[in-house]
């Protein structure tokens, strides 16, 4: 007894933990989910850190770089300094001259340096650059976001549908059993031949195969699904929004307000760098000015083992203030300019054309969703329809009033109806996807 309610307490603590893995998600759910979680996303978000530290890292030109420096060196010909040799001896004629060794042919020096920009117009061109470039990254992870939106959408309604066709094949399944049934009766009461129970047979497995294959696509999908949104392969999940057909209603009226949308925004935010880049490349015509300062003792010693810290030293120390101008760099930078005017072109034209496109592309869309919703209507008639008719059939065949032949045939109809149902809630959703990233609404943020 003992044994029995250690085994029933241990099965329900499993099936406690079995029902805490399988994760019920609704459509928005899981697209949320996928943006908190989904690895590739995260990875993009990263850029977000990086541009921070980019402009940090111009930021920190705005302080000085100070270097610390210690050396030795041995001259093997120690420099002279020539002076006229009437300095020394006034008797010397005034054409010639002496030459001075002014320095020992060892020396040491330790010091300090600082270098400090004063002026440089390409840095603060720089910061603008990398501004923009936080902007644009900020697009990208938006745009990301759409697309991830998107794909896992497209998984939710293909997984549902899938899951619909199977359940509508489950109950032809069920039917053509009973027709088996029927003619199986009839083949051992002798007014039947087996051929005909084996040609509805071979119907009943051509169902249950593409039941299988079907089952095999919902479980794929949801791999894929679970994948996208960033939840571990072995983690069960239930969709539990459903029967998304019937909540679908007419596009009566739209705007497509191309500024707004993801596409867009990104190629205007690439214009935007183009032009930053362009003042950028003008600011290599600009003069820099850099202030240094220097502090350093030096030693000097004819012998090389005693140059550190000699008796002989002289301290060093200065300040000063150097410009550097351009005056020709082989017309390099001019030609990246000119680069520079035709990428502006390009983005001109391109962001010409991706209006037109978009604005034709959220027209298509709605076109083809209005289109999908009058087949949904006019095929979930066709599949009442098929489902009376093939009942009315199988009554009319027990009674002898229908052929083999003619059910068989309301049955393939009734699969067709089905296939033609699904066919157009495909369209109609796909269509509806396709308004939705065109005009930014895919998902609520």
């Amino acid at each position: 007894m003992k044994n029995t309610i250690t085994t029933v307490i241990a099965l329900l603590f499993f099936a406690k933990i079995q029902a805490q893995d399988v994760q019920k998600f609704t459509l928005n759910d899981a697209i949320q989910f996928g943006i908190s979680n989904n690895k590739a996303l995260k990875a993009k978000e990263l850029d977000v850190e990086n541009n921070s530290y980019k402009k940090a890292e111009i930021d920190s030109h705005k302080y000085p770089t100070i270097t610390g420096n210690f050396g030795i060196n041995h001259f093997f010909n120690v420099p002279k300094q020539y002076v006229p040799a009437n300095t020394f001896d006034p008797s010397a004629s005034a054409d010639t001259y002496t030459g001075l060794q002014l320095q020992l042919p060892n020396a040491s020096t330790i010091g300090i340096s600082a270098n400090w920009t004063v002026y440089n117009k390409a840095i603060a061109y720089a910061l603008k650059y990398v501004n923009a470039q936080s902007e644009l990254t900020d697009l990208q992870i938006e745009k990301s976001k759409n697309e991830l939106a998107y794909s896992i959408s497209q998984l939710y309604y293909g997984i549902d549908l899938a899951v619909k066709q199977e359940e509508s094949l489950v109950k032809i399944d069920q039917n053509i059993s009973k027709l088996i049934q029927i003619l199986q009766t009839n083949y051992e009461n002798g007014t039947m031949k087996k051929s005909e129970v084996e040609k509805v047979t071979v119907r009943k497995v051509n169902s249950e195969s593409q039941i299988n294959e079907l089952n095999t696509v919902i479980e794929t999908q949801k791999q894929l699904l679970k994948m996208l949104i960033g939840l571990p392969n072995k983690t069960e999940i239930e969709l539990v929004e459903n029967d998304f057909a019937s909540k679908l209603s007419p596009i009566l009226e739209f705007e497509t307000k191309v500024e707004q949308t993801n596409e867009y925004k990104l190629i205007g935010s690439q214009i935007n760098m183009n032009s930053i880049e362009r003042k950028s490349l003008l600011t290599n015509y600009y003069p820099t000015v850099q202030l240094g300062y220097n502090l350093s003792t030096n030693w000097v010693s004819p012998d090389f083992d005693k140059v550190i810290f000699s008796k002989l030293y002289y301290p060093q120390q200065f300040i000063g203030l150097n410009a550097t101008i351009p005056i020709f760099d082989g017309k390099k930078n001019f030609y990246k300019l000119r680069q520079n005017e035709i990428k502006t072109k390009q983005l001109g034209l391109d962001s010409q054309f991706l209006a037109e496109r978009i604005n034709t592309e959220t027209s298509n869309a709605v076109l083809k969703f209005n289109s999908s919703l009058k087949s949904i209507n006019t095929n979930s008639t066709n599949v009442k329809l098929g489902e009376n008719l093939y009942a009315q059939s199988l009554i009319e065949y027990k009674l002898g009033a229908l052929m083999l032949n003619e059910v068989v045939n309301f049955e393939i109809s009734l699969e067709q109806a089905h296939t033609e149902y699904f066919r157009s809630v495909s369209n109609a959703l796909s269509a509806l996807l396709e308004y939705k990233k065109s005009t930014n609404t895919i998902f609520s943020k």
